[in-house]
């Protein structure tokens, strides 16, 4: 899948696990089904080069006319490489402990993870599930975030992370160092620090997201501004 929410400007020059970035999202979305775009705008010219890419000789919807397993930024929620994902499903929850497309970033699976970080945050009063997860304000009053926000101290985030009162469910506090476990497996999991074994050669965690005075682990290494001096940074 894609990492959906890269750090800054990472954000629409990376594509992992052979999906989409933000750009192929709105892409996707507006080549037809799904999900709505929260507040994004598609170019009048991307759209007009998703319905002339997006079929082919083979009859279907995807590039090429053939499915290929892999739903890329272009082809649009009638291709069948694309129709299961999350972003032509919205609020798409598959339980399986693990973040991948067939989840929205306000699931569970997703929440505290490198692929739905809170720089993905649009603020634009509008929930986009697929791109914006618990961490994000549009979405505290979502069904699916609403259990964890109230976990924080007086039932609502606040940017600071007061572990004695809230935990590590509490946005304020989720993905931070001391909320984040590695297991070295040979595999960077979603929600593994950067610090990890598995994941400190990644592309999201090569570099620095703006600073914002949250140190979010799984895609911040302990040498970024949000960390340095962080208690439980190593």
């Amino acid at each position: 899948m894609a990492r959906r929410a890269l750090s800054g400007a990472l954000a629409c020059t990376l594509v992992l696990w052979g999906c989409f970035t933000f750009d192929g999202a709105e892409s996707l979305l507006a080549g037809g089904g799904g999900a709505g775009s929260g507040g994004m705008q598609q170019s009048s010219t991307a759209s007009s080069q998703v319905s002339s890419s997006a079929t082919g000789e083979g009859g279907s919807d995807c590039i090429g006319g053939t499915p290929n397993g892999i739903c890329s930024g272009t082809e649009p929620c009638t291709c069948e490489d694309c129709e299961s994902t999350a972003l032509c499903n919205p609020d798409q929850c598959e339980t399986n402990d693990y973040c991948d497309d067939k989840d929205s970033c306000t699931c569970p699976d997703c929440f505290a993870s490198s692929v739905c970080p809170p720089d993905a945050c649009f603020e634009d009063a509008i929930c986009d599930s697929y791109i914006e997860g618990c961490h994000c304000d549009d979405c505290w009053d979502h069904p699916q975030c609403q259990g964890v926000v109230a976990l924080c101290a007086g039932g609502m985030p606040d940017g600071t992370c007061e572990m004695a009162g809230e935990g590590c469910e509490c946005p304020d506090c989720a993905g931070s160092p001391s909320c984040t476990t590695c297991s070295v497996d040979g595999m960077c999991a979603p929600k593994e620090p950067c610090e990890c074994a598995d994941c400190v050669n990644t592309p999201w965690c090569a570099s620095c997201p703006p600073p914002d005075q949250f140190c979010y682990a799984p895609i911040e290494k302990c040498t970024c501004p949000d960390c340095v001096g962080d208690p439980d940074c190593p």
